[in-house]
């Protein structure tokens, strides 16, 4: 039994080190979500870009029928 009490702080202090947060990392928060808000901005674009193209598709397909 006392060796089951010698391993729970060695448990414990293992697992404190491990959920410490990572401070080490490369990029800070502020240039992810600069990176983030340039991929939204982009994919508006895209969506902007397709639906010009289904509207233009759309009046082709018009004026064909018209025509036709």
């Amino acid at each position: 039994m006392k060796t089951r009490r010698g391993r729970i702080p060695i448990i414990v202090a293992i697992l404190a080190c491990g959920a410490c947060a990572d401070e080490s990392g490369d990029e800070p928060e502020g240039h992810m979500l600069e990176a983030q808000q340039q991929a939204l901005e982009r994919a508006r674009g895209v969506e902007r870009d397709v639906a010009e193209a289904a509207r233009r598709q759309a009046e082709q397909i018009d004026e064909s029928e018209n025509d036709g």
